[in-house]
C-alpha cells in the first residue's frame, strides 16, 4: 500500500494525488490518502484516482474539540469489504455519541471551513510582513512552493499554516508563553484558534537530525485558524512577536 498525507502535518508539503494514483494502479498497489487537513469539502482524493481515503474526524469534520474519531472510505467494493471485515473483527466501531457529534459537526463544515480559510489567509499575509518571522507556509500564498499543485487538486486552501520564528527553540517557547487569544494545543481543526510549537510539543521525542530532514525546524510554529475575529488573532500574534 502507498500511504500519502496531503497536505502533510505539520509541513504542509503536498503530494500529487493523481500522479501517485496512476503509478499505484500501474503496479496494482492500493493508494490511501489521509485527507484530514482539507476534508472532502476542499479535496476529494477518490475523484483524483486514490483507492482509499481517511480522515481524523476529531479535527475539522467534528470541529469542536469534543470527540475522538475517524472515517475511512473506499472507491471499490473489494477494499470496502476488507475494511469492514477488519472492523468487525477488531470491534473498532464509532460510539453512538461520537457519531452524533460528528454528524452534527458536518452540518456546519462548509460554513466553518470557508470562514476559517479566510482567516488563515489574512493571518498568513500578516506574518509575511513581520520582522521576527523567517518564513511562512500557507498553500494560498503566492510564495508557497507548491501553489500550482494546491490550486489544481483542491478547491480551497484550508485553515492550516505555519511560520518559522527567528531565534529557534527559545523564541518559539517565548511566543507560546506570550500569546493570549490562541489556545496552546496539539489538536487542530477546531472552531477555536490553536497554536503548536512542534519541537517542544508534537515532535518533542523526535531526534533533531530527523526533524530537520523532515523540515520541522526549531522555530516552526503551526497555526490552526479558528472562527474568531482575524483582526483580534493578528493583533495577538503581533504583540507576541514584537516581544521576541
Amino acid at each position: 500500500m502507498i500511504f500519502t498525507e496531503t497536505p502533510a502535518n505539520p509541513t504542509l508539503k503536498l503530494t500529487d494525488i493523481a500522479a501517485v494514483s496512476e503509478i499505484s494502479k500501474a503496479h496494482g498497489i492500493p493508494h490511501l490518502v489521509d485527507n484530514t487537513f482539507l476534508t472532502p469539502y476542499f479535496q476529494r482524493p477518490l475523484e483524483l484516482g486514490a483507492d482509499i481515503t481517511l480522515h481524523s474526524t476529531t479535527k475539522f469534520m467534528e470541529g469542536h474539540n469534543i470527540s475522538v474519531g475517524g472515517s475511512i472510505t473506499a472507491a471499490n467494493q473489494a477494499h470496502l469489504d476488507a475494511i469492514m471485515f477488519v472492523r468487525n473483527c477488531l470491534g473498532c466501531n464509532m460510539s453512538p455519541m461520537v457519531a452524533f457529534y460528528t454528524l452534527q459537526g458536518c452540518k456546519t463544515l462548509s460554513t466553518r471551513l470557508e470562514a476559517q480559510t479566510a482567516n488563515a489567509r489574512k493571518i498568513a499575509e500578516f506574518l509575511e510582513t513581520h520582522a521576527a518571522v523567517e518564513r511562512v507556509a500557507y498553500p494560498g500564498l503566492d510564495s508557497f512552493p507548491q501553489k500550482e499543485l494546491a490550486d489544481r487538486q483542491a478547491s480551497g486552501h484550508g485553515s492550516m499554516l505555519w511560520f518559522e520564528v527567528k531565534g529557534g527553540v527559545e523564541a518559539g517557547k517565548k511566543l507560546m508563553d506570550t500569546l493570549e487569544l490562541w489556545s496552546l494545543a496539539e489538536n487542530l481543526g477546531s472552531v477555536e484558534s490553536l497554536v503548536t510549537h512542534s519541537v517542544t510539543m508534537t515532535h518533542a521525542d523526535m531526534p533533531r537530525e530527523e526533524r530537520m530532514k523532515a523540515g520541522i525546524t526549531d522555530g516552526l510554529v503551526r497555526l490552526s485558524a479558528g472562527l474568531e475575529s482575524a483582526d483580534d488573532l493578528i493583533d495577538d500574534l503581533k504583540q507576541a512577536l514584537d516581544r521576541l
